[in-house]
């Protein structure tokens, strides 16, 4: 089971390094598209640490997933791969998708989704 949390994380930038630019406040993450895409293709959809399957998708609002910082020596660029965190809801555990994989989950039509479960139809 997938559910997607308002809260989300505070941001606190350590990495020194380059700022990404923001979205247009209109894109948004499509939840459904998401959880129709973990159906389609996700086979085991346990924790594999805990066998528990139950996943929250922290999304702080405005926000359409995360980037994954490229390392340059010491230094960390903020403008690498975008991508999908989900988290263990039962012990913790951070997965991530690749945005690049994900077609058309990110969308500009002003419908913000926020629940995010797969269903057995």
């Amino acid at each position: 089971m997938y559910s997607s949390s308002e809260e989300g994380f505070q941001g606190d930038d350590q990495t020194g390094g380059a700022e990404a630019k923001p979205m247009s406040r209109d894109l948004h993450l499509d939840t459904g598209r998401l959880a129709n895409f973990f159906k389609a293709r996700i086979k085991n959809t346990e924790c594999p640490f805990c066998e528990h399957d139950e996943w929250e998708l922290p999304l702080q609002a405005g926000a359409t997933g995360v980037g994954l910082p490229w390392a340059c020596g010491k230094e960390y660029l903020r403008s690498g791969t975008p991508a999908v965190m989900l988290n263990c809801k039962y012990c913790g555990f951070v997965r991530l998708h690749s945005l690049s994989v994900l077609a058309d989950i990110i969308v500009d039509d002003g419908s913000k989704a926020r629940t995010l479960e797969v269903c057995d139809e």
